[in-house]
This record gives structure tokens, sequence and C-alpha cells, in this order.
């Protein structure tokens, strides 16, 4: 695709941006994970995972548990959540310190899954 007139080397460049370097500000859970959804119960952990910038430092919040993990060179990371008998509704929070972008999974419910 090329384009033609007086700014045409400009468009060219930013099109060839845009469409070689996607954005990487994006941050959020894997589509499996949404409102409403059941996760493992207690024995087990449950484990989270999403995308993010490389490297970065996401922290978690549920209930009174707290942490924080790393994204892998891919932007990828993976949160354990400790074991949680049956029941709910809870409320996971998520929040990426490069992107400083928030993702909430609500009404989460503990069950066999």
């Amino acid at each position: 695709l090329q384009l033609r007139g007086t700014h045409s080397h400009s468009m060219n460049a930013l099109l060839y941006f845009f469409l070689f370097f996607p954005s990487t500000t994006s941050f959020r859970f894997s589509n499996v994970f949404h409102d409403n959804m059941v996760l493992q119960r207690e024995p087990q952990k449950a484990l989270l995972w999403g995308f993010t910038t490389p490297q970065d430092e996401v922290s978690i919040e549920f209930g009174d548990f707290r942490s924080t993990v790393m994204a892998n060179s891919d932007g990828e990371f993976t949160i354990e959540l400790p074991p949680t008998p049956a029941g709910g509704p809870h409320t996971i929070s998520t929040q990426s310190k490069a992107t400083r972008m928030y993702s909430t999974l609500e009404n989460v419910l503990f069950g066999d899954v």
C-alpha cells in the first residue's frame, strides 16, 4: 500500500510504524477470564494469566491477599491465587506499573470446575 500526495512519505512512514510496531501499552487478562466466572476452590490454587508490556510489574488485590508478579520478556504474566473456599462473590483487581492501567474481575465465585 502506497499513498501519493504532498504528505505521502510521512503517511507511508506512519502506516509502516503502526503495521509493524503494534502498541504494547495494553494490559488485560486472557480472554478466558471475565466477570461472573467460577474458579477452582481449595485445596487447589487458581491461576490467572494475562498480557502487558514486557518486564512489567503487575500488582494484584484479592480480599486480604496482595501480591506482585513480573511479566516475562513477551509481556505475559501469571498470578497464583491462594487456596480459596467455595463461595463468593469476590473481586480480583490488578494494576500494571508500566501502563498504570487497571483490570478488574467482578462477581467471581469459587467452586468445583
